[in-house]
């Protein structure tokens, strides 16, 4: 293998972040730079549900919950329980492509890797967990990328080539997103969020210039994308009005809730991660079309999928009946039935939420190319390996991008 590719990964990195500078290309001068060298996807998006867990999982697999049966959380109907997923993949990852490959790479916290190719204390295929923030994770990048060296909890590793794959995961931008520090407004916490990106521009600029210095940055590959976006939400829960809704629909018991006793009966089980819905139905309705148009009507209701639509969405039928999802600022917490103070998270089909970054630049790719066309998460690792000559991941359902090649390469290749 010729070429090197490193996928970074900023955790909460929603477009609107970046749109919403004042001046991204100045504000951001190292992102801006991969732009200009390579392709800007203008509608990328990521899946449902967009949650940190499943999402890392699909982009690295190229297949939403379809194909690695993770969807955060579920009903099993056998079990009458709730079920929690945690790194749950039933798809091939690239780390399992690689490793079959024999080609050694390293990843630096991108967890979906960890003993799905890479493990800790494996040289060749090597998983750290530094923690810490993105200042921490990027200078391990740079040592590596400088002197073919990690050093790391009295660990050292020394590598007589560069590895040629490197994947690094950072979640400050998602840490920051939640509004864990209390931000009293929205304009205030992404004005946070877009602080530490102006921050990490300047180390991924570090790397930049790092791979120009090894004279390898022409042949590298970088992918910059995320897994989810971030909306913010406060007040009372509109879970009740919505158990009102479906019950005026001629249910009889409708609850609410993330756990279930062992012998508890219902016509419909609502259950969220916090901000949208799933809903089961323990007969399921001929009519959910009809279901949804009426629940539309709701003032609070952004958005609603049926069963029916989750195959070509790429989401597993485990995922419920429906899922709900409400405007900007409202929830369906079953938990905290009520929101004081401005938080944010992810779980929602708000724009906010699914409409996220991505910058790819490498050898024989466009330069800088806007992409207009609609893509998904999932589309880049299936491309890239596509790029790097790598047999197919088992279970991808991405599209491989081959218009992202010029046009010398794509008529060498006779396609």
């Amino acid at each position: 293998m010729e070429e090197y590719f490193i996928y970074i990964n900023l955790d909460g990195f929603g477009k609107y972040y970046f749109d919403l500078l004042y001046d991204p290309f100045q504000s951001l001068p190292y992102i801006s730079y991969l732009i200009k060298e390579g392709i800007y996807f203008e509608n990328a998006y990521t899946g449902v549900p967009s949650i940190t867990f499943p999402m890392q999982c699909a982009i690295l697999s190229g297949t939403y919950s379809v194909g690695t049966h993770n969807c955060y959380q579920y009903w099993d109907g056998k079990l009458n329980q709730i079920v929690y997923q945690g790194r749950q993949n039933d798809a091939e990852t690239l780390g399992e492509v690689l490793r079959k490959q024999e080609i050694g790479f390293i990843s630096i916290q991108q967890f979906a890797l960890e003993d799905r190719g890479a493990e800790k204390g494996n040289k060749k295929y090597l998983y750290i967990q530094p923690s810490g923030d993105y200042e921490t994770r990027f200078d391990l990048l740079i040592q590596l990328i400088q002197d073919h060296r990690l050093a790391i909890g009295g660990e050292s590793y020394s590598y007589l080539e560069l590895p040629h794959i490197m994947c690094l995961y950072i979640d400050d931008l998602d840490a920051i997103g939640h509004n864990k520090e209390r931000y009293k407004t929205e304009n205030k916490r992404i004005e946070a969020v877009q602080r530490r990106l102006i921050q990490i521009d300047e180390k991924l600029g570090e790397v930049i210039e790092a791979l120009k210095e090894k004279g390898i940055y022409d042949k590298t590959y970088i992918l910059l994308t995320t897994d989810h976006g971030m909306v913010s939400f406060k007040g009372m829960s509109y879970v009740g009005r919505l158990i009102k809704a479906i019950k005026r629909l001629g249910f009889n018991k409708v609850i609410a809730c993330n756990t279930l006793k062992e012998d508890e009966n219902f016509d419909v089980l609502i259950t969220s991660t916090g901000i949208e819905c799933q809903i089961y139905f323990k007969e399921l309705p001929s009519d959910l079309e009809t279901i949804r148009q009426r629940l539309k009507q709701e003032t609070y209701i952004e958005q609603i999928l049926i069963k029916d639509e989750f195959k070509i969405n790429g989401i597993t039928e485990q995922m419920g009946d429906m899922i709900i999802s409400p405007k900007e600022g409202k929830h369906f917490n079953v938990e905290y039935r009520y929101i004081p103070i401005l938080m944010a998270s992810h779980d929602s089909l708000n724009e906010k939420a699914q409409h996220i970054f991505s910058v790819l630049k490498g050898p024989n790719l466009k330069k800088r190319y806007t992409y207009e066309k609609r893509v998904k998460n999932i589309d880049f690792i299936p491309t890239i390996a596509y790029l790097l000559g790598l047999p197919s991941l088992k279970n991808a359902t991405g599209t491989l991008l081959l218009d992202l090649l010029e046009e010398r390469r794509f008529y060498e290749e006779g396609r």
